[in-house]
């Protein structure tokens, strides 16, 4: 069962799953962290972190693109990323996409859309995120570099920093974007352009999670810290 426990200056939100890993922030002083604590080391892949439900909707539009997945776990990352707290949805092919996925998944929007007027319902949101669909890595990014700040989720590289890092420097923003690969994750010739165009890599620790949870994680992890700040 997910619990959240506020006090002595931490968050803590817990995975189902016998509770087999934490996230965590933690406020000392002005330093702030997340981790991610995972008990049991034998079954990475297959954690599912629970997503909890913002009870409030965010004054910031924050705005998710994710690596187009298949079709099952595209419904799981939409249902998880509105109960976080995310205002728009977008997939995009990317170099590392299935074979299979990398056909035009423009046909799945009508579904897509269905889902998140479900879930938009379900969690009482007052507006349905509106679904897209990018058949090109450059479109998505023309996209998200619209916004405000942008966060590239990464799983590897040395110019990673933590979410708390990447939050402390957005300054006064609006929207934000938090891109997330599909489930073989960014190509070299991927990360340099997010780089170059000024999208800062974040990890969200050393452990794999899953590509249907991560960017649904980030949202609530990111939201978490800029409402304590």
């Amino acid at each position: 069962m997910a619990k959240v426990k506020v006090g002595e200056e931490t968050l803590t939100s817990k995975t189902r799953a016998s509770d087999n890993a934490d996230i965590k922030v933690e406020l000392k002083g002005k330093g702030r962290k997340i981790r991610h604590i995972f008990r049991d080391k034998s079954n990475k892949e297959n954690e599912c972190p629970e997503i909890l439900l913002l009870a409030k909707e965010p004054e910031i539009k924050l705005s998710v693109y994710a690596g187009v997945t298949d079709e099952r776990r595209a419904t799981t990352l939409i249902r998880n990323c509105i109960m976080a707290g995310a205002a728009e949805i977008s997939f995009f092919a990317g170099s590392k996409s299935a074979s299979k996925n990398k056909r035009n998944m423009s046909e799945y929007l009508p579904l897509w859309q269905a889902v998140a007027h479900t879930a938009a319902t379900e969690f009482k949101r007052s507006r349905t995120p509106h679904i897209k669909y990018y058949n090109e890595f450059t479109d998505m990014l023309d996209s998200a570099v619209k916004k405000d700040a942008a966060i590239f989720l990464q799983e590897r590289g040395d110019n990673r920093c933590s979410m708390a890092t990447a939050a402390s420097e957005m300054g006064n923003i609006s929207s934000v974007a938090i891109i997330s690969g599909g489930e073989e994750g960014f190509s070299e010739a991927e990360m340099k352009i997010a780089e170059y165009v000024g999208f800062q890599a974040v990890s969200l620790g050393e452990e794999i999670i899953r590509n249907d949870y991560a960017p649904a994680i980030a949202t609530q992890e990111l939201l978490a810290i800029l409402s304590i700040n």
